[in-house]
């Protein structure tokens, strides 16, 4: 109980740093010497600790070569227009977890047969449902929608296109995490907050 608190209380302080480090996103002159810290402390605060930068253009070789939305983004390291460039690590933790919906019910089918099975089944369920996900969800909803609005202002002018897979994925990626933080936000603010006591 104790742990559970104390993660709580991390969480809550990387969502103010979140909204801290984003700061210098809005129309205010911010110095130079501030932007070394933050600098320091978004990778901290995106949870962007792998060296994706040098992973993604092998994954996604048909992206073209883009730039920035514009300085303020690039210094926050929203360097991209596309949203898997943009999303780094979390991207990989997204597929973690996409993969770990579809592995579940093919431990559970073979539980029933092998003990190994039937074992990774409840360790599967105790971390997927109602757990990780959200806490993930959570923390991600800042990135997402920021990474997202930026490759969807560049579908909507038509300066995307949809010429190979790797265009396809990720427009369809940043259409789909999109609409469900909007989904996400219509269900905290209509179902769960009159009844958040």
């Amino acid at each position: 109980m104790l742990l559970a608190g104390s993660l709580n209380q991390v969480w809550g302080m990387v969502n103010n740093l979140q909204i801290v480090v984003h700061t210098p996103l809005i129309n205010v002159q911010f110095p130079a010497n501030a932007f070394l810290l933050y600098d320091v402390m978004i990778s901290v605060a995106t949870f962007d600790i792998l060296p994706t930068d040098d992973v993604y253009p092998y994954l996604f070789p048909d992206l073209p070569e883009n730039d920035a939305f514009n300085d303020k983004f690039d210094r926050l390291q929203i360097g991209s227009r596309y949203l898997v460039m943009n999303m780094g690590t979390l991207l990989l933790v997204f597929t973690f977890y996409v993969a770990l919906f579809i592995v579940y019910p093919c431990c559970n089918k073979l539980g029933g047969v092998l003990q190994c099975a039937r074992n990774n089944a409840t360790k599967i369920r105790a971390m997927l449902f109602w757990s990780h996900p959200i806490v993930f969800i959570q923390e991600s909803y800042l990135d997402i929608l920021l990474a997202g609005s930026v490759n969807l202002y560049f579908i909507q002018g038509g300066e995307l296109k949809w010429d190979n897979w790797s265009l396809v994925f990720t427009n369809l990626l940043t259409v789909t995490l999109v609409s469900g933080c909007g989904i996400l936000f219509l269900f905290v603010l209509l179902y769960l907050w009159p009844r958040f006591d």
